[in-house]
């Protein structure tokens, strides 16, 4: 494909804001898929307990509008379709007494797979966002952009931990907070950006518990690259490489939230899920069909690190847990010719 580029700055998609008093709607599908095994050490060897599936498939919709140059609020309302987890091949929980623990090495097998589903809306992130420098601002003549980020995410009752009946939610249904620095520049006919995210979450209640969720620390860096650029339709296409690791804290969650068994002493208590580190790589596409519509699509494969699910029991997620995200995204953009 040939490069067809114009000499106008444009912005890296992580710094990207629309044009004063202009604005973008969105839709979006994303699927958060993680599979792999459960372990527990038994005489100094990994004995393999359970088989674990966690799926996700939400739905985003939400809106952006530039209120003054180079800053810009939103909303987004993400529902999920469903959210899913699933354990084969697992084994019962019994009372480990030379340990002390629960056990489910030493536990007989369970017939079939277990299943636990849930659905609906995961609250409303509202946010705000500003650039104090940025490559758009062409009199300025600044070779770099710069965006913050804050938004707060509204709690939500419908939550993974409120059951009733065979019905429950998903998500976590707590306020959160998230901050979002990310900076990129434009040597040449590439776009190298680096991106912090910070996630605080609050308290859930839930059943008569106060669930305490996980916080998070994000870091992503890529390189986007414009392939195609048309002038006259403002039509283009880029390319985005990018690489990250994520940090996720510990959480007191109701026992039985990760695994298949649990022993009748946990049950509607508390139990402390060990912190944890991935790794991921990816990459997304960006098409701009037009002056009033673009499309994005993208995957991240993440390599999740062993952590301990719950402190009773001795089983950690195995070395050959994988998660993988994916999705794609439909917007119009709000423009008037040429921008």
């Amino acid at each position: 494909m040939l490069l067809a580029l114009v000499a106008a700055p444009y912005a890296a998609e992580v710094t990207e804001i629309p044009p004063f008093l202009r604005g973008d709607i969105e839709v979006g599908y994303e699927a958060d898929i993680q599979y792999g095994s459960l372990m527990e050490p038994v005489d100094g060897s990994d004995v393999v307990v359970a088989k674990a599936l966690r799926e996700g498939h939400r739905l985003d919709f939400g809106g952006t509008f530039s209120v003054a140059p180079g800053a810009a609020i939103y909303f987004g309302v993400p529902t999920w379709i469903m959210d899913r987890r699933t354990w084969s091949d697992s084994h019962e929980v019994v009372f480990d007494p030379n340990r002390e623990l629960g056990s489910m090495a030493y536990g007989d097998p369970l017939e079939g797979s277990i299943q636990r589903t849930g659905t609906g809306a995961a609250g409303v992130w509202l946010g705000a966002q500003g650039t104090p420098f940025s490559e758009s601002f062409a009199k300025r003549g600044n070779t770099s952009t710069w965006l913050i980020d804050a938004a707060f995410r509204t709690p939500d009752q419908t939550n993974w931990y409120t059951v009733e009946g065979d019905a429950r939610g998903a998500g976590n249904g707590a306020p959160a907070f998230r901050l979002r620095n990310a900076f990129s520049t434009t040597p040449g006919q590439s776009q190298p950006w680096l991106e912090f995210t910070w996630l605080r979450q609050g308290v859930t209640q839930a059943q008569g518990l106060e669930i305490q969720n996980p916080n998070s620390l994000s870091v992503r860096t890529g390189v986007e690259v414009r392939t195609h650029h048309n002038p006259v339709t403002n039509a283009f296409f880029s390319i985005d490489f990018r690489a990250g690791f994520d940090y996720v804290s510990w959480a007191d969650v109701p026992s039985g939230s990760y695994l298949p068994s649990i022993m009748e002493s946990t049950q509607g208590k508390l139990v402390t899920q060990g912190e944890h580190q991935s790794v991921n790589a990816g990459l997304a596409l960006y098409w701009r069909m037009f002056q009033y519509g673009r499309v994005d699509l993208y995957g991240d494969a993440h390599y999740v690190l062993p952590h301990r699910l719950e402190h009773p029991y001795p089983v950690y997620t195995g070395n050959d847990t994988i998660r993988v995200t994916a999705g794609a995204k439909l917007t119009v953009l709000v423009r008037t010719p040429g921008q």
